[in-house]
């Protein structure tokens, strides 16, 4: 099933300017290795290096924060949409 990686701005210089991706997958991991094979940078920016979703990333299926759904394994639907935010500080 075809879902949308639909990518922040501060991301975008990774995919040449493309504000989103259409990728295979059926749950959130499989979107983001998918998106990897394309854009090899992004696994590293998003993934620590235990595989887990770095604390400064926010994804989204919908309006829902993966974190509270069932993290990289939430399930995604043809149609969905996954957006990926880095969280951004200042002072």
């Amino acid at each position: 099933m075809v879902v949308t990686v639909v990518l922040a701005t501060a991301l975008r210089g990774m995919t040449g300017g493309a504000g989103s991706v259409d990728v295979e997958a059926d749950n959130v991991h499989l979107a983001l290795r998918r998106l990897a094979e394309r854009f090899p940078t992004f696994e590293n920016r998003l993934l620590d290096d235990a595989g887990r979703v770095r604390r400064h990333v926010n994804m989204f299926v919908g309006e829902r924060d993966i974190r509270g759904l069932g993290g990289l394994q939430t399930r995604l639907e043809s149609g969905d949409e996954l957006l990926i935010i880095p969280a951004v500080a200042g002072g």
